[in-house]
């Protein structure tokens, strides 16, 4: 896959996209991140033709896996820092 080729998926697919995150994650700038995030992955992946092949839902796999995996990450934080609240101070 060429640049424009890339460029030209980008201009395809960001906006539904972008819509599509902006749903599951209820904030703009999280929408934001994700489909950066989305679209650098795909511009990084060694499989390209997987792309090619059926772009919609390959495109659109990689931001739900993104966002759940921000999910995860959110929750990992969240629980850290309770758990630091209630450690007694020394």
């Amino acid at each position: 896959m060429n640049q424009k080729e890339l460029k030209d998926l980008y201009k395809k697919y960001n906006q539904g996209l972008y819509f599509y995150l902006l749903k599951l994650t209820r904030t703009e700038e999280k929408a934001q991140d994700l489909l950066q995030d989305t679209f650098i992955r795909i511009f990084r992946s060694l499989d390209l033709e997987k792309v090619k092949t059926n772009e919609k839902s390959y495109i659109y796999k990689i931001a739900y896996n993104l966002f759940l995996d921000s999910r995860k990450k959110r929750k990992l934080n969240i629980s850290n820092e309770s758990e630091n609240y209630f450690l007694p101070s020394q």
